[in-house]
């Protein structure tokens, strides 16, 4: 595990953080700055939740180690928020408290994803084929919480998704049956993002053949 100002560094894969307070699950939009340190997603667009649905899995629910990291490198571009067990909104928490809070990651697979945006994300699909090279979309994001946060979405045997009030934010529930454990919304609170691109279409350009992972580069 390593940070830097514009990277969260885990299991040898590097993932966005500027910026990653202004995306969520589902966004996309163009890739600015592509080969430089700042590269991020400029927002354009958010597949709605309700298409997300039974497509969105917990990863990984990890410990912060802070071991050899600045402060400034840890909080990025942005403040640090946190989703405490009972509140649904992040509040905003410090360097100091971080090593007692958890990473957990929420994803969408490439497959299910590529569904998706040809079956019903008409916005993002006609955007990414007319945005070209530098079209992306957020496969998946790590939101900071506590402990009893990370453990209900990582032993959840399903993850809800559903659209929240005032805007573009996302809520996920945590689910074992019918029961619901936790619910977490999601607007400004992402601290790191995965992205996707297309790299293949069918010949007239309206379905996705592939996606392709986009990681953060060096820097």
């Amino acid at each position: 595990m390593t940070f830097g100002k514009h990277y969260f560094e885990y299991e040898n894969l590097k993932y966005f953080r500027d910026d990653a307070h202004d995306t969520t699950l589902g966004a996309f939009g163009e890739k600015k700055d592509p080969i430089g340190a700042a590269s991020h997603l400029d927002v354009a667009g958010h597949i709605a939740p309700s298409q997300l649905e039974g497509s969105v899995r917990c990863t990984a629910a990890i410990d912060v180690d802070l071991k050899g990291t600045t402060k400034s490198d840890f909080e990025g571009d942005v403040g640090l928020k946190v989703f405490s067990a009972g509140a649904s909104v992040a509040k905003s928490t410090t360097y100091a408290n971080a090593a007692s809070f958890k990473l957990v990651e929420f994803v969408i697979d490439q497959e299910p994803l590529r569904r998706i945006l040809n079956n019903g994300a008409t916005a993002a699909l006609k955007y990414l084929a007319n945005e070209g090279h530098d079209g992306r979309c957020v496969s998946g994001i790590w939101v900071m919480t506590d402990n009893k946060v990370a453990t209900a979405f990582k032993t959840a045997t399903t993850v809800s998704v559903s659209a929240s009030p005032g805007g573009n934010s996302i809520s996920f529930t945590a689910k074992n049956g019918s029961t619901s454990l936790e619910t977490i919304t999601v607007a400004d609170a992402t601290f790191a993002y995965t992205l996707q691109k297309v790299q293949d279409w069918n010949k007239d350009k309206t379905q996705i053949v592939k996606l392709e992972y986009d990681w953060k580069g060096n820097g």
